[in-house]
C-alpha cells in the first residue's frame, strides 16, 4: 500500500522533468500502454501502475499513514 501511494507522486515528479514527452501522470502511461499493448506489455502487465492510479496518491491520507504506522515507518 505504501509503495502504490509513493509511487504515483514519484512518477509524476520524474515525469515532471522530462522534456520531449506527452506523459504527464501515471493515467497517461497507462493510456499509452493499452494504446500500445503488443510492444510495451509482452511481457508484464501494468497491474502495479493500475493498483498505484487507483490511490490518492496524498500522502496525508489517513490509509497511506496507518500503512506506513503499521509498517513501523511512522509518520
Amino acid at each position: 500500500m505504501v509503495l502504490l501511494y509513493e509511487f504515483k507522486g514519484d512518477i509524476a515528479a520524474y515525469l515532471a522533468g522530462l522534456r520531449h514527452t506527452r506523459m504527464k501522470t501515471l493515467a497517461d502511461l497507462i493510456a499509452f500502454n493499452i494504446q500500445n499493448c503488443d510492444a510495451e506489455m509482452t511481457y508484464i502487465d501494468q497491474s502495479v501502475f493500475e493498483a498505484a492510479e487507483a490511490t490518492s496518491g496524498d500522502l496525508s491520507d489517513p490509509v497511506y499513514l496507518a500503512a506506513r504506522q503499521l509498517l513501523g515507518a511512522g509518520p
